[in-house]
């Protein structure tokens, strides 16, 4: 029983080690599958693009959070939230409704509180201004 508790394990660790090479390891990865600059930034803006992609394209560099703008970000918020990216983001954007709404939202799960807990104290300041 041991022995099998053990190969159970051991399986799960090799097939979840393996989930991860589906994300984009390339930071052209975006770029890859749209071809241009310009398609790429069009796909973000109407929410076609991979989420996990765009993430790795901002944190790499072809891509920069200025080159969206902020309510085409507001879309991929907990992608960015998930990996604890938002304290890169302007503050600026932050002034946009939807990202607002989108900050209501993604600061629902607490791991994303407590991942951004810069972005979450100011945001909470905000709540608290607004009178929510």
């Amino acid at each position: 029983m041991e022995r099998f508790c053990l190969l159970t394990l051991l399986i799960l660790l090799i097939s979840g080690c393996g989930a991860n090479g589906k994300r984009f390891e390339s930071r052209e990865g975006l770029f890859e599958k749209y071809g241009s600059r310009e398609a790429v930034l069009h796909a973000i803006e109407s929410g076609d693009a991979d989420a996990d992609a765009f993430v790795v394209a901002i944190r790499e560099g072809p891509l920069r959070f200025m080159d969206v703008p902020p309510e085409a970000l507001a879309n991929y918020l907990e992608a960015f939230a998930n990996e604890g990216m938002l304290e890169r983001i302007p503050l600026y954007f932050f002034q946009d409704d939807e990202m607002i709404v989108s900050l209501d939202t993604v600061f629902e799960d607490p791991e994303n509180a407590s991942a951004n807990r810069e972005v979450y104290k100011d945001y909470l300041g905000r709540v608290q201004i607004r009178g929510m």
